[in-house]
């Protein structure tokens, strides 16, 4: 059996590997510790994001209710606004063309 202070410990302690492959083995893995450590960190940060962004919709969810007609009016006052835009660039567009082609 190998001891915490031999070279050999790492990983090729959990996969009984004898000689070089265990030296390999051993390499491989402290080659990786950094990536998977990272990796580790990486999926705690997103999961606790994912918990306080879902924790925070339920505590501003009741309190946006009181202005959702005003919200729904102005978003519809928007759409049409952008509509009328949209016309207007149209026309514009095709009276362009209409004075190349002229």
């Amino acid at each position: 059996m190998s001891s915490p202070s031999s070279p050999s410990f790492g990983l090729s302690h959990l996969l009984v590997l004898r000689g070089p492959a265990a030296h390999w083995a051993s390499e491989q893995f402290r080659s990786k510790w950094p990536y998977l450590a990272a990796l580790g960190a990486g999926c705690l940060v997103g999961a606790s994001g994912v918990f306080l962004a879902q924790r925070l919709s339920l505590r501003v969810a009741p309190h946006v209710g009181a202005g959702d007609a005003a919200l729904s009016r102005e978003l519809t006052s928007l759409h049409g606004t952008i509509r009328d835009l949209r016309e207007a660039v149209r026309e514009l567009k095709e009276a362009q063309q209409g004075k190349r082609l002229k």
